[in-house]
């Protein structure tokens, strides 16, 4: 859904699998290809939005992550903000 969102808008985009083929993308490209901002989704498989977000971070500090949830729960959305991501929609 969010690729199809971006794409009306002229935006261009990559759609990984998993946190863990992000993390492989980010330390395999150069930093010229990184994205401008990343939007994480919660629930993945082998890494959940969570521990990605926080290993991203560790890799590129001032990297934008949104998260992406059907789940408006405070609590995730605490858990959200302390693991780095800027946002949650």
């Amino acid at each position: 859904l969010a690729s199809h969102m971006l794409s009306h808008m002229a935006c261009e985009g990559l759609l990984m699998d998993s946190g863990a083929a992000a993390l492989d993308y980010l330390r395999t490209s150069h930093q010229s290809t990184f994205p401008d901002i990343v939007f994480m989704d919660f629930c993945m498989p082998e890494m959940d939005g969570f521990e990605t977000t926080a290993a991203i971070l560790a890799l590129c500090p001032n990297m934008p992550i949104v998260g992406l949830t059907a789940d408006a729960s405070t609590e995730h959305h605490q858990k959200a903000m302390r693991c780095g991501m800027r946002h949650v929609l």
